[in-house]
């Protein structure tokens, strides 16, 4: 079975594609909600950044990287890196530097550009990389300007 290590609420998707899930949420209530719908997804419930990694065919991030302290995710992108297996994947998304929280008010999140991203994937073939700018609501903001990157990488053995 192909191990994931996800982050969040994708979990029982990938477990339905076969996939033997690991799910790290910071909540509680994360772990209790994805328990009731699948029993047989492992939840750890751990900051992302503070985790010890096993080994993994795929670490997934939508929106999980994103809201680490800033002041790990330098050293929590080379902990995932190490924790893919050879031709495992990563597959995430990044906050952009033109997006409407790149402010004082969030100085504990991080973001960055393209050529950021690409720098700290550049041991890994990458498939996809793209930057998403769009409009929309979010929980607390109307007309939230989002500027997302996303990537799609493999790790190939040297």
């Amino acid at each position: 079975m192909i191990s994931a290590l996800v982050y969040g609420n994708d979990a029982e998707f990938l477990y339905d594609k076969n996939f033997n899930v690991i799910c790290v949420d910071k909540s509680e209530t994360s772990k209790q909600y994805i328990n009731e719908k699948n029993k047989n997804i492992k939840v750890i419930v751990e900051q992302f950044e503070s985790m010890n990694f096993d080994n993994y065919d795929l670490v997934y991030s939508n929106l999980g990287i994103v809201f680490c302290n800033k002041n790990y995710i330098d050293e929590l992108i080379i902990k995932i890196k190490k924790s893919i297996k050879n031709y495992g994947f990563f597959v995430g998304n990044f906050l952009g530097d033109s997006n409407d929280w790149n402010n004082e008010k969030n100085s504990n999140m991080k973001f960055f550009s393209v050529n950021d991203i690409k720098e700290k994937f550049k041991d890994f073939k990458i498939f996809y990389i793209a930057e998403k700018k769009y409009i929309k609501d979010s929980s607390k903001e109307k007309d939230k300007h989002w500027h997302i990157i996303e990537i799609y990488a493999q790790k190939i053995p040297n």
